[in-house]
């Protein structure tokens, strides 16, 4: 009958052969994690800023509605309180030149860009000569992001390929 209970004198534990293997598999699944985490984040950080930009052009189009006179989006330029022609360094929601809000600027490494200086909505909420796109496009991005908006002032978020 064997006893179970005896102490081998085998040694017991990993041998560095071993241990160098297993580091070098987990820091390959690692290199790839990391990456597929920073393509998230900026994946995540367009989708937020876009959507915050979509929100605030359907709020400065309600507020115009509501109030019964011509709100504006347009690049804010902190030096003049006024609108300024960089959509990267952030945007504000004018009424009669007051700024009823005031966003901060891009993500790091992302670009920001619309075919006219400002969206004006008129009382009815229309956006006469303010019809255009705004361009999102950031670094590790695969597709760019568009909000659209229509002479009627409606604005409608899709992604597009590069």
């Amino acid at each position: 009958m064997v006893n179970l209970f005896l102490v081998s004198n085998k040694p017991r534990g990993f041998t560095i052969l071993e241990l160098i293997i297993t580091l070098a598999i987990a820091g390959v699944i690692l290199h790839f994690a990391s990456d597929n985490y920073a393509r998230w984040i900026t994946s995540t950080q367009a989708k937020s800023y876009t959507t915050q930009l979509l929100t605030d052009l359907q709020y400065a189009r309600q507020w115009a509605i509501t109030h019964r006179i011509t709100t504006t989006l347009c690049p804010f330029d902190p030096d003049t309180q006024d609108c300024g022609n960089d959509w990267t360094q952030g945007y504000a929601i004018l009424q009669a030149n007051t700024p009823i809000r005031i966003y901060s600027g891009l993500p790091l490494q992302s670009h920001l860009s619309f075919n006219r200086n400002k969206v004006s909505f008129n009382a009815q909420g229309h956006a006469p000569g303010s019809n255009g796109t705004f361009i999102y496009t950031g670094q590790g991005l695969s597709k760019t992001i568009e909000i659209v908006i229509n002479v009627l002032g409606r604005a409608v978020l899709r992604h597009s390929s590069k």
